[in-house]
C-alpha cells in the first residue's frame, strides 16, 4: 500500500468513527481529495485507495488530470453505486467495460438495434493494450457506427464532448454530418453547472437530435 493510499483510507476511517459517534451513518459525509500541485500517480494512487470525489479549482488543469487517470472499471462501480442511490439497483441495467467502437462493430454484426443512444466520448485516451483515442478523429466514425445501430423507430441520439476549444456548432455539425437523412433538427449548446450566485463552471459542449417527430 503506498503512502496515500494509507493516508486516504486512515482520514476515511476516522471521519467514520466520527460520524458514529454522532449517531450519523458514514456514507452521508463525502470525502473529497483535492488534487491540486499533485500529479496522475498520486490521483491514480488515491481513486485506486476508493476516492470517488475529487477537487480541483481551475477545470482548464482538472480536465487532463481526469482524463489522464480515468480507471473504466472504477467508472462503471462509481455508476453502478449512483444507480443504487437513485433506486436503480434493480432495474435491467448491463454494465459494459469495452471499447466502445469494438461493441459498436460487434452489435452491427449481431444486427442489433437501439431506440436511443447517449455518448460522453473522452478527449482523449488510452486502452490497456496502447490503444489511443483521440475524439478529433475517432468521434466521427464512432457516430457512423451509431447511426447503423439506430432501429427502424429512433428516438433520439445524445452526445457531450470536452475538447476546450469546441464550440457547441463544432460538435452539431459532426452530428448532422452521420444523421444526415434522418428527421428532426441537431440542437447544440454549452455543458454549464451554475452557482446560487453568478458563477459558472464550463464543462463542455452537447449536441442532440430527437429523431421520432
Amino acid at each position: 500500500m503506498s503512502r496515500i493510499e494509507d493516508r486516504f483510507r486512515r482520514v476515511r476511517d476516522r471521519i467514520g468513527e466520527a460520524a458514529r459517534r454522532v449517531g450519523r451513518a458514514p456514507d452521508e459525509i463525502a470525502l473529497c481529495a483535492v488534487t491540486k500541485t499533485v500529479g496522475l500517480q498520486e490521483i491514480r494512487e488515491v481513486v485506486a485507495a476508493g476516492a470517488t470525489i475529487l477537487g480541483e479549482s481551475r477545470v482548464q488543469e482538472a480536465a487532463p488530470k481526469i482524463e489522464g487517470a480515468a480507471d473504466v472499471g472504477a467508472v462503471v462501480e462509481w455508476a453502478r453505486a449512483n444507480a443504487e442511490r437513485n433506486g436503480l439497483a434493480a432495474a435491467p441495467v448491463r454494465w459494459i467495460v469495452e471499447d466502445a467502437a469494438r461493441f459498436a462493430a460487434r452489435e452491427l454484426r449481431r444486427e442489433a438495434a437501439y431506440d436511443a443512444i447517449v455518448l460522453d466520448p473522452p478527449s482523449f485516451g488510452r486502452g490497456p493494450k496502447g490503444e489511443v483515442w483521440k475524439i478529433e478523429k475517432d468521434l466521427d466514425p464512432l457516430l457512423a457506427a451509431c447511426r447503423k445501430l439506430l432501429s427502424g423507430t429512433p428516438r433520439f441520439v445524445l452526445v457531450t464532448a470536452h475538447p476546450r476549444a469546441w464550440k457547441p456548432r463544432d460538435l452539431a455539425r459532426r452530428l448532422d454530418r452521420a444523421l444526415a437523412g434522418t428527421a428532426g433538427k441537431t440542437e447544440a449548446g454549452p455543458l454549464e453547472l451554475r452557482a446560487a450566485g453568478d458563477g459558472v463552471l464550463r464543462s463542455g459542449v452537447f449536441a442532440w437530435r430527437r429523431l421520432d417527430v
